[in-house]
C-alpha cells in the first residue's frame, strides 16, 4: 500500500511538471506575436543545419562516456543508445532522465551499479565544468554594464570548485597513475568538442533570426541554458530552457519577441533530435 502511494505521488508530481512546463512554454510562445513575424526572413537553412551540431553533440557526449567504461561499446551500439538517451532526456524531469536509462542499460556490463553511476556523474560534471569555465571567461567582456555580474561570477566559481572537487575525488577513486592522466585528458578533449558543437548550434539558430553574437556572448548564453536544463522542475526542461534563452538574449540587448522566436526554434530542433531516439526505441520494442 505504501509503495502504491509513493507511485501515485510520483505520477502526480510528473503530471504537474508536464503541466508547468507546457504553461511556461505556451507563455513564452505568446511573446512571439506570430501574426507580425515575417517567416520568409527566417533562414530555414540555418535552422535545419543547427540540427547537425546537435546530433554531433549527442554523439560526442556518448564517446566521452564510452571512454570511461571498462568495456567500451561499439560505435553503432553507442550511437543507438545515445539517441534513445536524448529521447528520455526530453520526457523525464530535467535533462538527466537519459542518464538514468543509460545506467540501467549498462549496469550489467560494468558489473557494478555504483561504478557506472559514478562514471555517469563524472561525464556530466566534465561537461558542466567546461561550459562553466567558458561562461566565467565570457562574463567580464559580455556583461560590463550589468549590476549582478559579480553575483553571477561568484555563483559560477562555486559551481566550478564543486565540479573540480567532486570530479577529482571520483577520478582518483576509479583510476590511478597514467590511466588517471589519460582519462582526464579524454574528458577535457571531448568536453571541448561538446561545447564547440553547442556553440555552433546556438550560432546557427541565432543567425537564422538575424542575430550575430560573438563566441563570448554565445558562451554566456550556453552557461545560462546549461543551468536551466539541470533544474528538475519541468519535463525535459520544457519552458525553463526557453525562458533561459529569452533571459540571456535579453541581457545581450535582444527584444523579447525576437528572443522568444529563437527559443521556440531551439525547442523544435531539440524535439527533432529526440524523434530519432523515439523511433529507435520503438523499433527495439516492436522487434
Amino acid at each position: 500500500m505504501r509503495l502504491k502511494n509513493i507511485f501515485n505521488k510520483k505520477c502526480l508530481l510528473g503530471f504537474l511538471r508536464y503541466c508547468l512546463g507546457t504553461c511556461l512554454f505556451v507563455y513564452i510562445a505568446f511573446k512571439v506575436e506570430f501574426r507580425h513575424v515575417d517567416f520568409l526572413s527566417i533562414s530555414w537553412t540555418c535552422v535545419t543545419l543547427s540540427i547537425l551540431p546537435l546530433l554531433l553533440f549527442i554523439l560526442f557526449q556518448g564517446i566521452r562516456f564510452n571512454s570511461l567504461l571498462i568495456v567500451p561499446l561499439k560505435f553503432l551500439e553507442l550511437s543507438l543508445l545515445q539517441f534513445k538517451m536524448q529521447f528520455f532526456n526530453l520526457v523525464f524531469p530535467s535533462s538527466v532522465g537519459g542518464d538514468a536509462y543509460r545506467i540501467l542499460v549498462l549496469k550489467h556490463a560494468e558489473k557494478s551499479l555504483i561504478s557506472v553511476s559514478s562514471k555517469a556523474v563524472l561525464d556530466r560534471l566534465s561537461g558542466l565544468l567546461f561550459t562553466t569555465i567558458m561562461f566565467v571567461y565570457s562574463l567580464p567582456s559580455t556583461l560590463t554594464q550589468v549590476e549582478i555580474k559579480d553575483e553571477m561570477l561568484t555563483a559560477s566559481w562555486v559551481i566550478l570548485v564543486a565540479c573540480v572537487v567532486i570530479g577529482g575525488i571520483t577520478l582518483s577513486r576509479l583510476w590511478q597513475g597514467y590511466e588517471l592522466f589519460t582519462k582526464s585528458v579524454s574528458l577535457i578533449f571531448y568536453s571541448f568538442l561538446c561545447w564547440a558543437m553547442q556553440i555552433c548550434r546556438l550560432w546557427l539558430l541565432c543567425n537564422a533570426i538575424g542575430l550575430n553574437f560573438s563566441v563570448m556572448e554565445l558562451s554566456f548564453m550556453l552557461g545560462i541554458l546549461q543551468l536551466a536544463s539541470l533544474l528538475p522542475i519541468t519535463v525535459g526542461g520544457l519552458g525553463l530552457i526557453e525562458g533561459a534563452f529569452v533571459f540571456a538574449a535579453g541581457f545581450l540587448g535582444v527584444a523579447t519577441q525576437l528572443a522568444a522566436l529563437g527559443a521556440i526554434l531551439m525547442r523544435i530542433t531539440t524535439i527533432v533530435s529526440g524523434l530519432f531516439g523515439l523511433i529507435i526505441w520503438l523499433r527495439g520494442k516492436i522487434s
